[in-house]
């Protein structure tokens, strides 16, 4: 109903027009594509197993549905590995983007110490600030793995 109020149209024709474009599934993303076949091998999955255990089977079939539901089991089993690798290398991509705005950010503001205390201290030179910026950086290392442990 709230869909006819939105777009003017009669609820019937509403229905009928969002009926097509679950049907279409053109508008799902790839992994609400892969979540879709998930549920619905889950669905086939349940289905077997609930025919295995009633009195709709007999002897005969019961190594078919028995392969089925195990084929079934498989390939949730390989989208899941599958996903999880996609999921792996997305946090590996991230962790990296992380690593290197960290190094910007780091590299900026070493730059700007840098110039400030040069202004402020003209005795300063660079290498006693790479000297200081090594030992800190040492520093925060041995507490990172501290806090880590």
């Amino acid at each position: 109903m709230e869909i006819a109020e939105e777009t003017g149209l009669s609820p019937e024709e509403a229905m009928e027009r969002l009926g097509r474009l679950l049907e279409d599934r053109g508008w799902l993303t790839e992994r609400m594509e892969e979540r879709l076949l998930l549920e619905e091998m889950y669905q086939v999955v349940a289905h077997a197993r609930k025919v295995m255990v009633s009195a709709e089977y007999d002897l005969e079939n019961y190594a078919s549905i028995a392969n089925a539901v195990l084929k079934g089991l498989q390939l949730v089993a390989q989208r899941m590995d599958a996903r999880k690798k996609v999921l792996d290398d997305d946090i590996a991509k991230i962790t990296q983007a992380q690593a290197r705005a960290f190094g910007d950010a780091f590299d900026i503001a070493l730059t700007h110490v840098r110039s400030t205390l040069k202004e402020i201290y003209p005795l300063v030179t660079d290498e006693t600030i790479d000297d200081l910026a090594r030992e800190g950086l040492q520093i925060a290392k041995k507490e990172i793995n501290a806090r880590a442990s």
